[in-house]
């Protein structure tokens, strides 16, 4: 069990994920919609990776693709935000 700060932490870590790539995805005008057509994840998994909702996800495993696969369609390095979902992954391994 997680003390009430160090859950923000993780809280706070994640959706600053989610909110860099919806920056980025705003920034080039394209819809979550158009994303999902790029990369075959469903709008749902794509609105949840936004919200930092990374467990409502289908699996820790593929969240690093579905990261990949969402920078590589707005033209970003998916590596920066690749490691921190690792290093947040990590915290909560431990």
């Amino acid at each position: 069990m997680y003390a009430k700060n160090e859950q923000e932490k993780l809280e706070c870590s994640a959706l600053a994920i989610g909110q860099a790539l919806k920056a980025e995805r705003e920034k080039i005008n394209i819809s979550l919609q158009d994303i999902a057509e790029q990369t075959r994840l469903s709008t749902a998994n794509l609105s949840a990776l936004e919200a930092g909702d990374f467990e409502s996800l289908p699996g820790i495993g593929y969240i690093p693709g579905y990261i990949r696969n969402y920078c590589k369609v707005v033209g970003i390095d998916s590596a920066p935000h690749i490691a921190s979902f690792k290093s947040l992954s990590d915290d909560v391994t431990k």
